[in-house]
């Protein structure tokens, strides 16, 4: 989908898809199938040398409509080694970190541990850092962007998903939604949009986004770069095609970041 009234050229607004599509990580179950069963989407942040994933609570979830259902088995949850032609590779040893104060909010954080993972990792994929997070913007276009559940496939090993980009903006005004929370943020989802082949059609559901990352983009003076012209402000946590796309303000990681229980030197 183009980027629209975004501070970009054509040339910079494939940098910044290529920069998403590298940070942002697919979840999946690891089973025995042909294909595979999408649980949702990650982003892959890195501070202090250790590495996380953050993305919606309920992905994790034996019931996803359902926030006190049992976790699913962690062992099981993968991902592929690479955004094209990936492998899938089990987490391995993680930590999972949860917000404490508010045990319905749709958001958590994993810890790779394992050093084979973090090396699996690092090959394939990059990370940002907490300083390209910024609060949620009351206005101006943005972006959501992540591995949709329609389409996926594996075949001789290779994992395959289609990589989405939505153009939005905020929501005008704030819909009627169960378990609201002072995090929650709303996008723009028109029924019809442009499509990743540049025609016009009917949007796709988002199933398998929840999760990812919203992101917008700042102006900026001397040499432009994807790192540091972009900023996470949301995690996408439900969308309601025809109508809007459901999200929490990053600052509600954040809180989590910033908890004893995850304990860096220095807190973002």
């Amino acid at each position: 989908m183009m980027i629209k009234q975004l501070p970009v050229t054509l040339a910079g607004e494939e940098a910044v898809n290529l920069y998403i599509l590298s940070v942002t990580l697919p979840l999946l179950a690891d089973v025995d199938s042909e294909e595979p069963k999408v649980l949702g989407t990650g982003t892959l942040i890195r501070h202090e040398d250790r590495l996380f994933i953050v993305t919606a609570l309920h992905v994790l979830k034996e019931d996803q409509q359902d926030l006190q259902s049992p976790d699913i088995d962690f062992e099981r949850v993968a991902f592929p080694t690479a955004p094209i032609k990936g492998k899938i590779h089990t987490l391995g040893s993680i930590c999972v970190y949860r917000p404490k104060a508010a045990p319905t909010l749709d958001v958590v954080i994993i810890e790779i541990i394992d050093d084979e993972v973090r090396g699996v990792l690092a090959d394939g994929w990059r990370a940002i850092s907490l300083d390209q997070v910024a609060p949620f913007p009351a206005d101006g276009p943005m972006m959501a962007n992540g591995y949709l559940l329609e389409g996926a496939s594996a075949k001789d090993g290779n994992i395959g998903q289609k990589f989405f980009n939505l153009g939005t903006e905020p929501l005008d005004h704030v819909p009627e939604v169960e378990d609201a929370t002072e995090f929650d943020r709303f996008l723009l989802l028109k029924r019809e949009g442009q499509l990743a082949d540049g025609a016009f059609g009917e949007m796709p559901s988002l199933r398998g986004m929840s999760g990812t990352s919203v992101w917008t983009l700042r102006k900026i003076e001397g040499l432009w770069d994807p790192t540091i012209a972009l900023k996470a402000v949301g995690i996408q946590t439900s969308a309601k095609p025809g109508h809007f796309v459901r999200c929490l303000e990053w600052s509600a990681a954040l809180g989590i970041f910033r908890s004893t229980e995850v304990g860096f030197s220095s807190p973002p």
